[in-house]
C-alpha cells in the first residue's frame, strides 16, 4: 500500500473544477489545464476527497453508493488505484497528513 502524505487523508485541490458531463464526470485543473474524464466510481472517490477521510473510509462511502452496496473491502483496491491517478495527475493537495 502507498503510504505517501497525501495518500494517508487525501485531499482534493480545491482549484480543481469538478462537474457532470452528460452520463460522466470531469475534472478540469486550471494549472495544468488538463481535462480528467471520471466515470461514477473516480468521481465517488474524489467527491470523499476531504483531508479527514482515510482511503479505507472512502473505500467505504463509495461502497455504500452502489446498489446492491460493495464493502469496503471489495473497492479499497480500486479506491487507491484512483488516489494513485489523481496524485500522478497532481490533482490532490500535498499536504502532511500524518
Amino acid at each position: 500500500m502507498d503510504t505517501s502524505p497525501e495518500l494517508v487523508r487525501p485531499r482534493s485541490r480545491t482549484d480543481v473544477i469538478f462537474r457532470p458531463l452528460d452520463d460522466s464526470w470531469v475534472l478540469f485543473d486550471p494549472v495544468s489545464e488538463q481535462l480528467h474524464v471520471l466515470n461514477l466510481s473516480a468521481a465517488l472517490v474524489w467527491a470523499n476527497l476531504d483531508g479527514e477521510s482515510t482511503p479505507e473510509a472512502v473505500a467505504e462511502a463509495v461502497g455504500s453508493a452502489f446498489s446492491p452496496p460493495k464493502t469496503a473491502a471489495d473497492v479499497l483496491t480500486d479506491v487507491q488505484q484512483t488516489l494513485g491517478r489523481f496524485r500522478d495527475a497532481g490533482l490532490l493537495d500535498a499536504l502532511d497528513n500524518s
